[in-house]
């Protein structure tokens, strides 16, 4: 893998996601088939830079999925595209990872790039590939469910890598009443442990913020996603707000999750949150502890308006 550090040069809080290191995720449907991706940041401290786009779809040159991820400060991308091809038996397929071979004209207007000939692309090489449950008939070989790890770049300074998790899956269906409209993705890298009661995270993708009856319109199109046994809120002129399933010291009983949805009151404000996913695990509903920081202040100078993020020990600074 060629090693390059241009594009992660951190030492910036990233607003869009929490300390878990997911970066992004996403999918892209071929024939017969959906395959989901999660990029990660591994280890995720130091964060990144909030400059890094994403993106993926369809090259419609040649038909290969393709994953590419952008630096609006520099100009720059990378990327690489994947070649899937069903197989017998059913559910098998033959993959090969390549180098991306998108132009900026192209991607003009796939992400709204202006000015494509200011744009470069970074070259970095074919894409290392290596699966996580182990290739059946020969290494160009997976099964449905299979996941990939593939490894995009490495910061020398830190040792941290971005790394794309890839998996195929059976198409997306469309909505009805008995099956979601798709299957979501996610891959936890590490050695497995033992699940304890500060396990229970609270999780909020693509969150919708709405303070009494003000929708905060900043959220509407954010790309968050923070997930941690504590999550937090900040609010110009109102400070932090912590929020636990958990009792905690300091925290008080003030609110509920349900579902995709949480609510908690504050003083003389009610703020409640909407998630695009479940934001506690199983079904039921449960208590929610908040925390107000008023003095607390985002670590990114004169930051204004909103932020989430999260915490994997519980501590949080």
């Amino acid at each position: 893998m060629k090693v390059i550090s241009i594009l992660l040069a951190g030492g910036l809080l990233v607003p869009a996601f929490g300390q878990t290191g997911v970066i992004a995720q996403g999918d892209v449907s071929g024939k017969g088939f959906t395959l989901y991706w999660q990029s990660r940041l591994e280890p995720p401290t130091p964060p990144m830079g909030n400059g890094l786009g994403y993106g993926s779809g369809t090259n419609e040159r040649n038909g290969d999925i393709f994953r590419i991820m952008i630096d609006r400060s520099k100009r720059t991308y990378f990327g690489y595209e994947v070649h899937v091809e069903s197989i017998a038996p059913r559910n098998t397929y033959k993959v090969a990872f390549h180098q991306l071979d998108i132009s900026p004209e192209v991607l003009q207007r796939r992400l709204h790039m202006d000015d494509p000939s200011s744009w470069k692309k970074i070259e970095t090489g074919t894409p290392v590939a290596k699966p996580l449950y182990p290739f059946r008939e020969a290494q160009d070989i997976v099964h449905t469910l299979d996941v990939i790890a593939v490894e995009l770049l490495m910061n020398p300074e830190t040792g941290q890598k971005i790394v794309d998790y890839v998996v195929l899956q059976e198409p997306t269906r469309t909505w009805n009443f008995e099956l979601p409209s798709k299957r979501e993705f996610a891959y936890a890298p590490g050695t497995p442990k033992d699940f304890t009661v500060k396990d229970a995270a609270l999780t909020l993708a693509d969150p919708r913020l709405r303070i009494n009856d003000r929708i905060e319109e900043s959220t509407v199109n954010s790309r968050i996603d923070v997930s941690g046994p504590m999550i937090w809120v900040y609010l110009q002129n109102h400070g932090r707000y912590l929020l636990s399933l958990v009792p905690q010291p300091g925290f008080r009983k003030v609110g509920e999750v349900r579902g995709t949805s949480l609510s908690f009151a504050w003083g003389d404000d009610r703020f409640t949150i909407a998630s695009a996913g479940r934001i506690a695990p199983g079904d039921a509903p449960f208590n929610l502890y908040v925390k107000e920081e008023t003095g607390w202040k985002p670590p990114a100078p004169n930051y204004s308006g909103i932020m989430f993020g999260a915490s994997d020990s519980g501590e949080l600074h």
